[in-house]
């Protein structure tokens, strides 16, 4: 699995997340559950600068969409409560509005002094809990950030309930529960009993076998990414040439009609 993240870790966080927390301010539900599942898997699995950046600037700017803030105040609490705090400490990335590299911690504070002042109740006690999080791992940081923030945000801090539960929760990382299966033909073989494949903690369930297919399918699921992004560059390469022709076609005519009015006063 490590291997396979490495090798597409630039598609995943530069194509993959951005596309899926887009999908998560969708207002088909379905889409919705499909983009928070993706964004959740990528945030447990991807620990990169590059995957963050989607999320703490839309919550760095308080213009940006307030379904799309929302939701990523829920995914940052995801990522304080999975990422281990040595690899946050030390994480930077590329903030496209500014051009210049930010400190993961730097825009923690600024996502959280942010989000205290939203104009949803929720996207407020996404703040709150984030907050609690970036203090139980870095006190000293969050003592001087807590000096930082006016009366409204600091009776926000102290006042604001928790977020409610939510069907598909993005900020508690938990265990969904198996999908339903259909009861075992008679006969059929297989792993269990009956021929239903074990599942954890069943009598020969195989991890390993269950990771490599999980692995075989995200692999499966890139290289289709993959095979659409060679397909718009070589779309993108063809527009290119094209205009370039269309240039010189068009600087060639001009310069025939140029040429033939510069010769007809000669000719007269």
């Amino acid at each position: 699995t490590e291997r396979v993240v490495r090798e597409y870790e630039g598609a995943l966080s530069d194509v993959v997340m951005p596309e899926a927390l887009k999908a998560t301010a969708k207002v088909n539900a379905a889409m919705a559950s499909s983009g928070d599942v993706c964004v959740s898997a990528l945030i447990d699995n991807v620990h990169s600068a590059r995957l963050l950046r989607p999320i703490v600037e839309p919550l760095m700017d308080s213009r940006s969409n307030s379904k799309m803030r929302q939701g990523c105040s829920e995914y940052l609490v995801r990522v304080l409560r999975t990422w281990p705090p040595e690899k946050i400490e030390r994480t930077s990335f590329h903030q496209e509005s500014t051009k210049m590299r930010v400190d993961f911690t730097d825009a923690i504070e600024q996502s959280i002094r942010s989000c205290l002042s939203d104009g949803k109740s929720d996207t407020r006690s996404n703040a709150k809990v984030i907050f609690e999080l970036y203090e139980g791992l870095f006190p000293a940081r969050s003592d001087q950030l807590r000096a930082t923030f006016n009366k409204h945000q600091l009776r926000n801090l102290e006042q604001l309930p928790p977020p409610p539960a939510k069907q598909h929760d993005r900020g508690e990382p938990a265990e969904r529960p198996p999908p339903k299966r259909p009861p075992p033909s008679k006969g059929e073989g297989g792993g269990g009993a009956g021929g239903v494949a074990p599942r954890p903690g069943d009598e020969g369930y195989d991890e390993k076998a269950s990771l490599r297919a999980r692995v075989a399918e995200l692999s499966e699921k890139l290289e289709k990414s993959q095979e659409h992004l060679s397909h718009e560059r070589r779309r993108a390469r063809a527009l290119h040439k094209m205009k370039d022709e269309v240039e010189k076609r068009l600087s060639d005519e001009i310069k025939a009609l140029k040429e033939g009015g510069a010769a007809a006063p000669a000719a007269s």
